[in-house]
């Protein structure tokens, strides 16, 4: 399971901005507290578009907002290469 520090810190880098800079630099030359990441957290309103909206990878949105629901409830989708593919659109 994944350590919950560890995934806020990942939540703060993918949805950051330029904002994320000085504790980036700082982390690299010495731990940084998570008070200090979490002060740079992004609130991000599930309405609004995915701030990665131009990169793509091929998961859809759907699927996405689905896996974060089932997220919020404790779910855990099972890895697609032992479970079978989920459609998510990632695959060609």
């Amino acid at each position: 399971m994944e350590n919950p520090n560890k995934s806020l810190i990942q939540y703060i880098l993918s949805m950051g901005n330029a904002n994320l800079g000085d504790v980036i630099e700082e982390s690299s030359q010495k731990q940084v507290p998570l008070g200090k990441w979490k002060k740079l957290t992004p609130h991000w309103a599930m309405e609004s578009e995915f701030p990665w909206k131009n990169i793509n990878v091929g998961v859809t949105d759907e699927f996405l907002l689905n896996e974060y629901e089932k997220a919020l409830k404790g779910d855990l989708t099972p890895w697609c290469e032992t479970f079978g593919c989920y459609h998510c659109g990632s695959c060609p």
